[in-house]
């Protein structure tokens, strides 16, 4: 529950860029879906063209870092100050 928490709002661009990567990944290497993987990976390329929440490869990794980060220090600090309240 808690990742489709965050992948409706904080995570949002991490999960399209992991969506669209997918996508093209599983595309077979047929001539027919060849424009497909073309469209997929100029998105992959080139994000902030096409859609403004979608972020280049490097920024998506800095977000996901943040974000282990900080809902980490966010877990821990809720684990320790929960000890001997009940």
């Amino acid at each position: 529950m808690g990742l489709l928490i965050l992948a409706g709002n904080t995570a949002y661009p991490v999960f399209l860029r992991i969506t669209i990567w997918t996508m093209k990944s599983l595309l077979p290497a047929d001539e027919t879906f060849h424009d497909k993987k073309v469209a997929l990976q100029f998105l992959l390329d080139h994000p902030r063209r096409c859609y403004t929440t979608l972020f280049p490869k490097a920024q998506t990794y800095w977000l996901v870092a943040s974000l282990i980060c900080l809902n980490g220090f966010d877990w821990i600090m809720f684990e320790i100050l929960n000890i001997g309240v009940c």
